[in-house]
């Protein structure tokens, strides 16, 4: 699968609890720490003179408190596709040093069917609109990585920090990623 091929902005919901104990919240529906919510604040300045269609958020609450803070004028628009993966019996449990991201265990979200989710989340948004604002999830950043550059490594996508996810073009041979928007 491919994606759209339009630039879009991809926020990372807030520090949550798990993020800073470094426990897997996965499909867990968790609020943001009040660091997490000052986090989303700041993302305003960097936000400020976006001029978009639409917020589309992960249906979890993480991601629209996020969503919220950040672009408070803004309508937010939830979507399941953007959730984060459902990582079964390793919830809860500690972040590892080696995640089993294509090879989860049992009662896992299968790899290959959570970028497909996303991939056609993404791609009916970029269909539809010029310039959206995604906030989900860093599962839903290693996906994006994944459809675009065909691996999930990487460094995570920070907490609530606006990150443009720009297409190829004339002068650029591969999608690009940047903090500067």
């Amino acid at each position: 699968m491919e994606l759209v091929a339009k630039p879009f902005l991809f926020i990372r919901h807030g520090e949550t609890f798990h993020n800073r104990a470094r426990v897997i919240a996965g499909s867990r529906d968790v609020l943001l720490t009040p660091k997490g919510q000052q986090q989303a604040i700041a993302a305003r300045a960097a936000l400020h003179h976006w001029q978009g269609e639409i917020v589309a958020a992960s249906s979890l609450r993480r991601a629209v408190q996020t969503a919220e803070l950040a672009l408070p004028a803004q309508r937010i628009a939830t979507f399941d596709g953007l959730r984060e993966r459902n990582w079964g019996p390793l919830e809860l449990g500690p972040v590892l040093a080696e995640m089993p991201y294509l090879d989860p265990p049992a009662g896992a979200e299968p790899w290959v069917p959570f970028v497909e989710r996303v991939g056609t989340t993404l791609n009916h948004l970029l269909e539809r609109y010029h310039h959206p604002v995604v906030v989900a999830h860093s599962g839903v950043f290693r996906a994006i990585r994944q459809l675009v550059h065909g691996s999930h490594r990487g460094e995570s996508a920070p907490n609530a920090l606006p990150i443009a996810i720009l297409p190829p073009d004339a002068s650029h041979a591969e999608w690009r990623f940047g903090t500067q928007i």
